[in-house]
């Protein structure tokens, strides 16, 4: 009930009373004892709501999230100290959620896509802060998130190619490169490739209009 309740709040666009709220908290523990496959249906609702950042939102303020997909906690509130990047990595994330389409492939893809930037956050000598590697290990975190929260193989595989190259200009020249990426991704899933980079480029404060990511 308490995630049904994110859930059509979420999707109906309207406020769980103070008292609801109260009440959702101090039962939460006992989402330990629901199937990580009812968790998974209401999850994905809320996920394919007009404006899951909503949804999501209220998950991380309850405390909920930690029930549900707990390797995504690390992301609220942690600064990234970059000029492509005015807000924490959770802010960052939710924006990029409202702008992708309801599609649950490319929305689990926008959730996890920075993911890993907790784990590999580097401060260079002039205080620039940096994530290499992060989409690799976005990747693992995913995998490994969404395999308890019994999500079928396919949907893990597809997320996964997105996330992974989520980093990757489309617009590169070489046509090798162009091609392993292709094959890499799929030509099924270029698209919403495409979509996810643009999410993210118009979640970040300065567009550099020679690069779509940061």
């Amino acid at each position: 009930r308490i995630l049904r309740a994110i859930r059509l709040a979420t999707s109906l666009n309207f406020n769980i009373e103070n008292k609801t709220l109260l009440a959702m908290v101090e039962t939460m523990d006992g989402l330990k004892f629901i199937s990580f496959e009812r968790i998974r249906e209401e999850f994905n609702g809320i996920l394919l709501a007009k404006y899951p950042s909503r949804g999501i939102s209220l998950l991380f303020q309850l405390g909920i999230m930690k029930f549900i997909a707990p390797k995504l906690m690390p992301t609220a509130l942690f600064l990234q100290f970059n000029p492509h990047h005015d807000e924490d990595v959770l802010a960052h994330t939710l924006h990029v959620l409202d702008n992708t389409p309801s599609k649950l492939s490319l929305r689990l893809a926008a959730l996890f896509h920075d993911t890993g930037k907790p784990y590999t956050f580097h401060m260079d000598e002039r205080g620039i802060g940096h994530f290499y590697g992060h989409e690799e290990v976005s990747l693992s975190l995913m995998e490994e998130s969404l395999t308890i929260l019994r999500y079928d193989y396919k949907t893990i595989d597809t997320v996964g190619r997105l996330i992974s190259k989520h980093m990757v200009s489309l617009n590169m020249k070489n046509e090798a490169k162009l091609k392993k990426l292709i094959l890499t991704v799929g030509v099924e899933n270029l698209e919403d490739l495409r979509l996810l980079q643009h999410a993210d480029y118009a979640s970040k404060p300065n567009k550099d209009e020679k690069r779509i990511i940061a």
